[in-house]
């Protein structure tokens, strides 16, 4: 309708990290690109990303830090059977280290390993902005906690334990077989 309007965040330059809001005029929804869901998990080396767009055979990715920042992640796709563009862009946590990041681009969605600058502590969160984004969710399936990675680490070989069998299971005898050989005299009839 005429007059409308909505409000599109609009980043400032790359060095600077502030953000303005400004109002800008309603576009036509088929102009405009859809925001995936994104879904993420992390290790100490490396944040694991999937991003939800399905059938998108050419994505265009952009990860990389900005100047003296933070690190930021630019995604453009098209689903190549509707037709429907997706776009997102996120400024992360921490820094990262484009050279030794992956991608891969599947039938159901584009999937990033994306490398840290540096091996440490696990991130509180994923963006920059300690606000909700409303497409961001946890990956709790590729999720692992810091210490379950050092588990994994430890390399625990069970091979060096002895085995179970000789030990002796005291809730394998039966405790009743005394009782059995005395008879069921001791046993008061409570009809």
């Amino acid at each position: 309708k005429k007059g409308r309007s909505e409000v599109r965040r609009r980043h400032g330059s790359v060095a600077d990290t502030t953000h303005v809001l400004e109002v800008l005029p309603r576009t036509k929804e088929k102009d405009m690109a859809h925001l995936p869901d994104v879904y993420w998990a992390q290790r100490t080396d490396k944040i694991l990303i999937t991003i939800d767009v399905p059938d998108c055979p050419q994505p265009k990715v952009e990860i990389g830090n900005h100047d003296g920042g933070d690190g930021y992640l630019k995604f453009q796709g098209t689903n190549g059977s509707s037709g429907v563009e997706y776009a997102v862009q996120l400024d992360l946590y921490g820094k990262v280290n484009a050279d030794g990041s992956k991608i891969s681009a599947g039938g159901r969605n584009v999937f990033l390993a994306i490398q840290k600058e540096t091996e440490g502590p696990h991130w509180p969160r994923l963006a920059k902005e300690k606000t909700k984004l409303r497409n961001v969710h946890c990956d709790w399936n590729k999720w692992k906690d810091e210490d379950e990675e050092e588990e994994e680490e430890d390399n625990f070989d069970l091979g060096g334990l002895d085995n179970f069998a000789k030990f002796d299971d005291p809730l394998d005898k039966d405790i009743h077989t005394e009782s059995e050989s005395e008879g069921e005299d001791d046993v008061p009839n409570l009809l």
